[in-house]
């Protein structure tokens, strides 16, 4: 009997582990609600459309689609002129290329083009060698010149120019439309005033009402009548050869001031509900 209660456990470590049972209890209690939190927490994955649905679970949709247009002309034009002129004497050759530049300058301020309008590029110079000899035959200088014009009459005296001088030659001729910005905005808005239009008569017919949720656009891109005509002419003849006055018409680049329409799709999405 005395040996029992010898061996027999203190009342106090019996507290320590009644105690230590209770904080391991809930320390355990805890980390499994904090575990149940992590777990529980929600994740929404998938793409634009099937979020939407998960969003919208019970609304049906529709999209409606309309293109817009912009008729305007281009009314700015930069022309590249070179200017070559070749002589035995270097310095003779860079005189006579900067007077010849000087003259196309004078008459073009003289029909009315802005001096700020004209742009010459730094001269180039290379020697010209004979078949034989170290020393050069003759020394050739090219220079170049943009011109900004916003006028017909200012293309035709350029290419008068051109064809009044073997040394100048136009090289290149771009044309754009200095207010394309605010024309591809007024194409997008002629777009969504259609699509606008179909949804009051789809609401009025039908006794819906549609409510827009999504909008998206696709690339807006010019188009020059001369080649819209040339392409339906393709279309209608394939195999033919187009020609006028020698030349062939069919070309990817406007060469004059021309009409350009900007067109531009645009699609609508809306959530369709009983009119209340």
């Amino acid at each position: 009997m005395h040996n029992i209660i010898k061996n027999k456990p203190s009342m106090r470590v019996t507290q320590y582990i009644n105690i230590a049972s209770v904080c391991l209890t809930s320390i355990g209690f805890t980390l499994f609600g904090l575990s149940s939190n992590v777990l529980a927490a929600p994740e929404l994955k998938g793409s634009p459309d099937e979020l939407r649905q998960f969003l919208h679970p019970h609304k049906k949709t529709t999209t409606l689609f309309a293109e817009g247009e912009k008729k305007t002309y281009t009314d700015e034009a930069i022309v590249s002129l070179t200017f070559t002129t070749e002589n035995k004497l270097l310095e003779q050759s860079l005189s006579t290329n900067s007077k010849l530049r000087q003259q196309v300058i004078q008459q073009l301020i003289q029909s009315g083009v802005s001096t700020k309008d004209i742009n010459s590029a730094k001269f180039s110079s290379s020697p010209e060698y004979g078949w034989f000899g170290k020393k050069p035959d003759s020394y050739k200088v090219v220079n170049r010149m943009t011109v900004t014009i916003t006028d017909e009459q200012h293309l035709q005296i350029l290419a008068k120019i051109a064809d009044n001088h073997k040394d100048i030659q136009l090289t290149n001729t771009e044309f754009n439309n200095t207010k394309e910005d605010e024309d591809k905005r007024k194409a997008k808005s002629n777009a969504l005033e259609k699509i606008m239009k179909q949804k009051d008569i789809y609401e009025e017919a039908l006794n819906i009402t549609l409510t827009p949720i999504n909008i998206n656009e696709s690339n807006i891109y010019p188009i020059h009548a001369r080649q819209e005509m040339t392409s339906r002419v393709k279309m209608a003849a394939p195999q033919a050869s187009i020609m006028s006055n020698g030349a062939n018409v069919a070309t990817n680049e406007p060469s004059s001031f021309d009409e350009v329409i900007y067109k531009a799709t645009m699609s609508v999405e809306f959530i369709v509900e009983p009119k209340k």
